[in-house]
């Protein structure tokens, strides 16, 4: 694991989301890069996310996309818009629908601890 994805995992496992923010033109992006996916800028600051947002989209997951998941199934994948600006995937409620204001908390899978929103 690469020192961008290794301190983005050390935050979740910390109950943190670090969203990436770019000292050039202000943009704000997650997943974490090494330069901006806007300008191309590497001068970036991670930055803890809120985590209050609104469901954009969801999905429920029935069959697992690798062995290490088909204890979860089925469960609720959510692109939810957070309060930054920034679209993010993660684990969700399965009662959520559209439009739900959500706020982010972690589940635990394995060594992996993955961001999981709930109805705010």
């Amino acid at each position: 694991m690469d020192d961008v994805a290794g301190s983005f995992w050390a935050a979740c496992e910390r109950g943190e989301l670090l969203l990436q923010r770019c000292q050039t033109c202000e943009s704000w992006q997650c997943y974490p890069r090494p330069f901006c996916a806007s300008c191309g800028g590497e001068s970036l600051t991670d930055v803890k996310a809120r985590g209050n947002g609104h469901i954009y989209s969801l999905t429920e997951v029935i069959r697992a996309p690798t062995p290490e998941f088909e204890a979860l199934v089925p469960y609720v994948i959510a692109l939810v818009d957070l309060e930054e600006g920034v679209r993010v995937m993660g684990h969700a409620e399965s009662s959520l629908t559209l439009d739900d204001a959500v706020t982010l908390g972690f589940c635990v899978h394995g060594e992996l601890h993955l961001p999981y929103f709930t109805r705010r």
